[in-house]
């Protein structure tokens, strides 16, 4: 079994260089504080729920058999929500202990995101581009290694019967890498939170990310051997499972370093996150000015060399001499470089005591030279100036945009299904199918505004296009968007909570193409399998190029929530989001479809609807319109008992 440790000494190795001490403001000092104290919290849970699944899988829990347990995102819905209840509480405090005091990012040294989360740029402490995304992100790569060294590599571990030593061992390594990694961490932002307010006994140059004040570090980490050596045995662990470590002595060394390179670098990501390295470009435009210069000594020796010969020449020609000086600063005003004048001065101060003024003439040659200056390395220049235009190279974003919804044609009376729920229409519309009581829509389409207190707004932002004309676009926000229930249903609102899928949040997935050629179509299908439990929903986004496909087409990968309540005075902000089970699906301006097959009335019911294209040229204005797939199944449908149906959500800008 091979060891990873030598990869993880490397990776801590990077972290040995000596950081300053900087000084904080009060308010940058408790921002830091609230930021590390959310991210404490935020790597325990999931780190909790990585193990809880880890350790259910082994176990042979059916449901997590295709479970890569080491990816967030894989895991049950349940533990999702905790997380993601953790990482919006990071953002809330950012804001609260670090926006409304008027500290900055940029302040604290948060300019960019490093991998694999690069694509976040920090430009607030919430939202998309935030530091708490950053931090997020991170949180859950750093988690991600570090499990993956403990348990294995999916679809390592193997399954283990609970009451087997093996799985106990597993059990104990998991806990182990737990308790090290919030033992560290913890101590050193108590460390580094004297040190930011200048108490003892931190000083200056205490060294926080490896300091042991009071020597709880070191405590806990001596009781890692005795800790596995209770449960494992170098058996067990060199042949019955696939963690880090042949023997006890290796798996303590292997799952402490794996615990340290944890807290280390989340320590580092919140207090001395990385800054870009100051441009160079400058330093290869020094060399220019200064090698040409040194020219000037090759023409010093020229004028006493050639000046002897011309003494045969003196008596006839002191007239003419003075002619030919004239002349001299004709030519000198010829190169245009300054210090080519200044010698010829110098040249005829000297001659003119010994009154051979002919000498003069040979400086003249000297002139000529001068084209040996066309080095003139001010034609570097030019290249330094070709390397500082990159920065231009970053085109404009397009900005955010309030994509509010509008509403559609009113449909709350039995059989309507208005023209604006047609497929090519645009308007805004819940549209289902198979129709109740031929009725093909599930709302009546005048409340969107009054569905919560996001007030029908969907908060969107768009990166620059690239050189394809393509820029990324999010959801910039959670939102929660509704509608009344068509009165001939029943009271209250449909409701949805969508926000970014952060597994899907780059331009490869959720984009807009200003340029056109892109195809941005949704297909979403389930099998319902009549009054039994339906299957897993299948997402299938088509991206492929595609002339036909116009300009502005847009696609945004989220995580979609469906609920209901049953009264009109209660709307969508009454609802319990916490317990409402997530679905990755994709809102899109192309086609976008909802397929249910095995219905529990029979047959397969289909619901497609079209959205619009953008227009990048007027982003900010309203333009376009959205779609996404909803299913709803065992529905109590009035004079039509108990249905699926297939729903597609189109909303209007």
């Amino acid at each position: 079994m091979a060891l990873h440790l030598p990869m993880l000494v490397l990776a801590l190795a990077v972290f040995l260089a000596p950081r300053p001490a900087l000084a904080f403001t009060a308010s940058e000092i408790a921002c830091r504080k609230t930021i590390a104290a959310s991210v404490q919290k935020l790597a325990a849970t999931v780190l909790k729920e990585s193990t809880r699944c880890h350790t259910g899988r082994m176990a042979g829990d059916a449901s997590l058999a295709g479970v890569d347990c080491s990816d967030v995102t894989q895991l049950a819905q349940k533990s999702r929500t905790k997380i993601a209840k953790a990482e919006d509480k990071l953002a809330i405090m950012a804001d609260a202990k670090c926006t409304v005091a008027g500290v900055t990012p940029s302040a604290l040294g948060y300019v960019v995101c490093e991998a694999p989360c690069d694509a976040i740029v920090p430009t607030g402490f919430s939202g998309l581009n935030s530091v708490a995304a950053c931090l997020a992100c991170r949180t859950r790569s750093e988690i991600g290694d570090a499990t993956r060294l403990a348990y294995g590599t999916y679809p390592d571990p193997p399954l283990l019967a609970p009451a087997s030593f093996a799985f106990g061992c597993q059990v104990a390594i998991g806990k182990e890498l737990a308790r090290q990694q919030q033992a560290r961490l913890k101590e050193q932002v108590k460390c580094q939170t004297l040190k930011d307010r200048g108490k003892a006994p931190t000083t200056p140059a205490t060294d926080c990310r490896t300091a042991d004040l009071k020597g709880k570090i070191a405590k806990s980490e001596s009781r890692i051997l005795a800790r596995l050596a209770a449960s494992c045995t170098d058996q067990i662990l060199a042949t019955r499972l696939a963690s880090c470590g042949a023997t006890v002595a290796d798996e303590r060394t292997c799952v402490l370093a794996a615990a340290i390179a944890v807290a280390d670098t989340l320590f580092v990501q919140v207090y001395e996150p990385t800054v870009p390295a100051t441009p160079t470009p400058t330093l290869s435009s020094t060399p220019a000015p200064t090698v040409s210069a040194t020219a000037t000594e090759s023409a010093t020796p020229t004028p006493t060399s050639t000046a002897t010969p011309t003494e045969s020449a003196t008596p006839t020609v002191t007239s003419t001499a003075t002619p030919t000086l004239t002349a001299t600063p004709t030519l000198s005003a010829t190169p245009t470089a300054t210090w080519t004048a200044a010698t010829t001065p110098t040249a005829t101060a000297t001659v003119a005591a010994t009154a051979t003024p002919t000498a003069t003439l040979t400086i003249v040659a000297t002139v000529t030279p001068t084209p040996t200056v066309t080095p003139t390395p001010t034609a570097t220049a030019t290249a330094t100036r070709t390397a500082t235009p990159t920065p231009t190279v970053t085109a404009t974003p397009l900005g955010a945009k309030s994509f509010s919804v509008a509403n559609g044609d009113n449909c709350n009376s039995i059989g309507s299904c208005p023209a604006g729920c047609g497929d090519t229409a645009g308007k805004t519309c819940f549209f289902l199918q198979p129709p109740s009581s031929g009725q093909c829509c599930g709302t009546d389409n005048t409340d969107w505004a009054n569905s919560s207190s996001a007030g029908g707004i969907l908060p969107l932002v768009a990166g620059a296009p690239d050189g394809s004309g393509r820029a990324v676009l999010n959801l910039a926000a959670p939102v929660v968007i509704g509608d009344k229930k068509a009165t001939s249903f029943a009271a209250g609102w449909a409701c949805w909570r969508l926000r970014q899928d952060p597994a899907f949040a780059t331009s490869a997935d959720s984009f807009v193409d200003c340029d056109g050629g892109t195809r941005t179509n949704v297909t979403y299908s389930i099998n319902s399998n009549g009054a039994g439990a339906a299957d897993p929903p299948v997402l299938t986004v088509d991206t492929a190029a595609d002339v036909a496909a116009p300009a502005g087409a847009a696609i945004i990968r989220i995580i979609m929530q469906s609920s209901d309540t049953g009264s009109d005075g209660s709307n969508c902000d009454t609802i319990n989001w916490a317990t409402v089970p997530e679905q990755q699906v994709a809102i899109a301006t192309g086609q976008v479809t909802n397929i249910v097959t095995n219905m529990r009335q029979g047959g397969t019911g289909t619901a497609s609807r079209r959205g619009n294209p953008f227009n990048c040229a007027a982003w900010s204005g309203n333009a376009g319109s959205l779609a996404f797939p909803v299913y709803g199944l065992d529905q109590v449908i009035p004079l039509g008992g108990t249905q699926d149906k297939a729903d597609v959500v189109r909303l209007q800008d």
